[in-house]
């Protein structure tokens, strides 16, 4: 019986008892966050269509993408679910990688050494 944090975020579709095995593989092959690069125990594995709407795409590696947890940045919750774990982002997978390329893309200023 899922508590009533899962019941709230996934509906009544209960978790396949191969969810753990999937998780972790997922994280073995692509452990860092897809947003930030971030790679840490608190990162997450979020289903990009969630799997309450279709319950046969919870274990499907092609519906699975690694962000991290809210010990870090916390990407899962406000990137993927956009700071409400009762809403999901459909274009997590391009929003994420949109952040990274920005990342990617900054210019720090520093302090010049006197």
């Amino acid at each position: 019986q899922p508590d009533i944090l899962q019941q709230e975020i996934y509906g009544s579709v209960p978790r396949s008892p191969k969810w753990g095995e999937v998780r972790a593989k997922h994280i073995r092959l692509h452990p860092e966050c897809v947003a930030c690069g971030y790679i840490g125990k608190d990162n997450e594995v979020h289903h990009i269509e969630p799997f309450s709407f279709d319950a046969s795409k919870e274990l499907d590696p092609n519906n699975l993408i690694t962000l991290c947890g809210l010990k870090h940045r916390g990407h899962h919750f406000e990137l993927a679910h956009c700071e409400n774990y009762s809403c999901y982002n459909r274009d997590i997978v391009e929003d994420a990688k949109r952040y990274r390329e920005m990342l990617n893309r900054r210019i720090c200023k520093t302090k010049p050494k006197e």
